[in-house]
């Protein structure tokens, strides 16, 4: 190694000058290529450098001796990010474009170097020109490949790469962008042997723009194509990290359109298994700890599960601290920690956690330029907390100051958003308790119109529309005990019944509005045969809602619960002189209270070791 660099010393300018230059500039590149010593590559970059210099600027090889020099200087500026070197790069590739015949062999692969090039460039700068450049070059080397050429699918790889980074990084999100970059990538990997060493970074990339299109077949099928990456992922690949972290966000997001929990279930399993392979220093680490904390927190929103929010919490923490001040993602992990120290709030009525949320929400703000896309979610946050803190203290200041921060997230949210059906509702709830609190009809009714907002606002399908309908006929409810409006009864009965009857959503909640629904009718309209439509509905959803997706405290609960469900719609039936129901119903109900106790009998075995009689007041 010092010999080859020691012939570098400088030479007298004879004709064979260049030629011996470029000769060891390349020996050298192969040098650094085995021993990855920045030294070596810093030489090859001078002696190529040197050589083109020398090299008569009609020289039939110039346009290889850039290219090859153009290597070099990517090859420091991925180790060193020093945007000279890019430049140089750049400008390299594209004299030796100027040298190369359009009818040239090597024009395609030309063109998509220098497009690669220029992408690099705008990862680091942002510059959109760039980015608008790196296309065009992408789409003529594809234009100048033909059919069966064995560069075709890293050429269709590579445009649709760029196309999914101007979807990202522009402002308009032209869909036309995404489709695109997803037919490219699909061509890319149909012409992709089996065995081949790209096959599982094109589907990883496949993935990421199917993700992106909103579309739920699609994301099915990313998630298939990831799970196929990480299948030709060898064990101690520095990418299975990266890929196992996809995979779990891609299974986050279909949890989130579905509610399944399986899906949530392994992209926790995918976060771990992400941050057992993350070494301690590395640059991923606070990230995928603030993804571990995500899918914890909404694991223990479905479930209660305390050990899930306390997890969601240690790696919230843990992300913050490797998170230093000045970081474009403090706002961020502040703002997720805010959100699980509310939710465990929420759940034990610690107020050490509310407090804590609340800071950590404002700071979150704090940071939070004017313009960023994250501020008006980080308002409804806080919004929320505010109003929660409202619940423990009775402060109206504290709950006039949550429903400012939910109004301002709304002046900021277009109605288009996805998220607006949701602040909406949060805004709501905020109206209803300063109802409770002042008992000025105004609030209450500014909650219900802005609930039914929230409802008309939300995609047909949605999980949320069943907490909307359960929320608004809640709403409803309590405008007509304190108005007499027979209309909203009427209304908040019809909105009990489509909340019973809806297919899609959590069971629970359904069940919840199945039972007002058969409150309501018994109440007021004590004759109506739509009452036993309503325990009907009843029971059905309490057989799917005990299941084991609840943690084991939230069961032995529902025992009690089912059993009453059961016993309520016996007599009703009996009252309607359905004797055949009101045993039906009876005889459901105890095959559902059975199938709990069996899947509970060996954790009160247990539990009667240590009091029997405190497990045989669940018997």
């Amino acid at each position: 190694m010092a010999s080859l660099r020691s012939s570098n010393a400088p030479v007298a300018v004879t004709e064979e000058s260049h030629e011996r230059l470029y000769e060891d500039g390349v020996a050298l590149m192969e040098q650094y290529e085995t021993t990855s010593d920045l030294d070596d590559l810093a030489t090859a970059v001078s002696t190529l450098r040197r050589a083109v210099e020398l090299t008569p600027h009609n020289y039939p090889d110039m346009a290889s001796r850039l290219a090859n020099l153009c290597t070099s200087l990517l090859s420091r500026f991925e180790q060193t990010g020093d945007h000279q070197d890019i430049a140089e790069a750049i400008s390299a590739e594209q004299r030796a474009l100027e040298l190369t015949p359009e009818d040239h062999p090597d024009m395609a692969e030309r063109l998509a170097n220098l497009g690669t090039s220029i992408h690099s460039r705008f990862e680091h700068t942002g510059d959109l020109q760039d980015l608008a450049q790196a296309i065009s070059m992408k789409q003529r080397a594809l234009e100048l490949t033909p059919e069966g050429h064995p560069d075709m699918a890293s050429r269709l790889a590579g445009l649709g790469s760029v196309l999914w980074s101007r979807f990202v990084d522009e402002q308009t999100g032209d869909f036309q962008d995404i489709a695109e970059a997803i037919s490219c990538q699909r061509r890319s990997i149909e012409l992709t042997p089996d065995g081949h060493p790209d096959m599982a970074s094109r589907l990883a990339n496949l993935a990421t723009s199917l993700e992106n299109t909103g579309d739920l077949q699609d994301l099915a099928e990313a998630i298939s194509a990831e799970q196929r990456a990480l299948e030709l992922t060898p064990e101690g690949h520095p990418d299975m990290a990266s890929r196992l972290g996809n995979l779990a966000t891609s299974l986050h997001s279909r949890f989130g359109d579905t509610g399944d929990l399986q899906d949530l279930a392994e992209a926790i399993s995918a976060e771990q298994r992400a941050l057992e392979l993350t070494p301690e220093g590395h640059p991923d680490m606070a990230w995928r700890l603030a993804a571990l904390g995500s899918s914890l927190w909404a694991r223990f929103d479905r479930t209660g599960d305390v050990q899930d929010i306390a997890g969601s919490i240690s790696a919230n923490q843990r992300a913050l601290e490797l998170t230093p001040d000045g970081h474009p993602g403090r706002a961020v992990r502040l703002a997720d920690l805010g959100a699980s120290l509310w939710s465990r709030s929420k759940r034990t009525g610690d107020l050490n956690d509310l407090v804590e949320a609340i800071s950590a929400q404002q700071r979150a703000l704090e940071l939070t330029p004017e313009g960023h896309p994250g501020m008006a979610w980080r308002l409804v946050a806080l919004g929320s907390s505010l109003s929660a803190r409202f619940e423990r203290t009775g402060d109206l200041q504290v709950l006039a100051e949550g429903i400012s921060a939910q109004q301002r997230a709304l002046d900021l949210t277009p109605e288009d958003h996805p998220d607006i059906a949701r602040q909406l509702s949060n805004l709501a709830v905020s109206f209803q308790f300063r109802f409770e609190h002042a008992g000025d009809l105004q609030d209450l009714s500014e909650a219900v119109s802005t609930q039914q907002r929230s409802l008309e606002l939300t995609p047909a399908g949605h999980p949320d529309i069943l907490v909307g309908l359960h929320n608004l006929g809640r709403l409803l409810e309590s405008h007509f005990l304190h108005t007499g409006d027979i209309h909203t009864l009427n209304e908040a009965v019809s909105k009990f019944e489509t909340g019973a009857t809806t297919t899609f959503g959590q069971s629970d909640i359904g069940l919840q509005a199945a039972k007002h629904w058969a409150r309501l009718l018994e109440k007021y309209n004590p004759g109506s045969p739509d009452i036993l439509t309503a325990y009907n509905s009843a029971i059905r959803l309490t057989a799917l809602t005990t299941t084991l997706d609840q943690v084991l405290e939230n069961r032995y609960s529902q025992l009690v619960d089912t059993s009453g469900v059961a016993l309520q719609a016996a007599s009703a039936a009996f009252a309607f002189e359905r004797v055949d129901k009101a045993l039906e119903w009876l005889e459901q109900g105890r095959c559902l209270v059975w199938r709990q106790l069996t899947s509970l009998r060996t954790p009160l075995d247990d539990l009667r070791r240590h009091d029997g009689h405190l497990a045989d007041r669940f018997l």
